[in-house]
């Protein structure tokens, strides 16, 4: 993952951390629902997974519209109007 190289290259502090956080988010919670689209048009999502230590962790993320996602509607969830 990209973001591991970057950070082991530029020296980061716990170099690898933000990537391991990802797969570990990615494995365990695979589908998420939106949490928020913020005044700037960023969607966010909130989720808690297990750490490598067996305890709970709770991640706030912003999702790119980059095409590495796809977007489920209707899917039984009530659409809330703005």
């Amino acid at each position: 993952m990209r973001q591991r190289e970057n950070e082991i290259a530029s020296g980061s502090e716990l170099a690898g951390w933000t990537a391991d956080t990802i797969e570990r988010i990615i494995v365990q919670s695979p589908v998420v629902l939106i949490w928020q689209i913020d005044e700037y048009g960023c969607v966010w999502y909130e989720t808690t997974i297990v750490g490598p230590d067996g305890t709970e962790e709770s991640h706030t993320l912003i999702v790119y519209d980059d095409d590495t996602w796809e977007p489920i509607r209707n899917q039984g969830i009530e659409e809330h109007p703005d």
